[in-house]
């Protein structure tokens, strides 16, 4: 199936060409299928540019996702009364407190929480 646009008015003069438009019935039947095609749905047609500019969103907005997804979460120990250390994001508890990361949820640990 063949995806190209076509204007309303060159798809009249189409069928226009094809059939004999004088004889009453075809009249009365011409009439018809005309508001039809006159009360049909359009599209928007689309330049070269305005589809560069929707690929270009398109790798920017995905992009941008991404980089919030995977982005590493930033945590810190905080050493609780019974000497573990807590995750601040995960409530993870280990006695050691030189992870670089959280064991468990991943977080960054080397800069602090923000």
């Amino acid at each position: 199936m063949n995806n190209d646009l076509i204007s309303r008015s060159a798809l009249k003069d189409a069928i226009k060409n094809q059939y004999n438009l004088n004889d009453p019935p075809t009249l009365y039947w011409w009439t018809n299928i005309e508001k039809l095609i006159d009360n049909a749905p359009t599209v928007e047609a689309y330049t070269e540019e305005d589809a560069k500019q929707a690929i270009k969103d398109s790798f920017d907005s995905g992009y941008e996702m991404a980089k919030i997804k995977y982005e590493r979460p930033q945590g810190k120990w905080i050493t609780s009364y019974d000497t573990y250390n807590v995750c601040s994001l995960c409530d993870y508890k280990t006695v050691m407190d030189n992870y670089k990361f959280c064991p468990n949820c991943g977080a960054d640990m080397k800069g602090g929480a923000k």
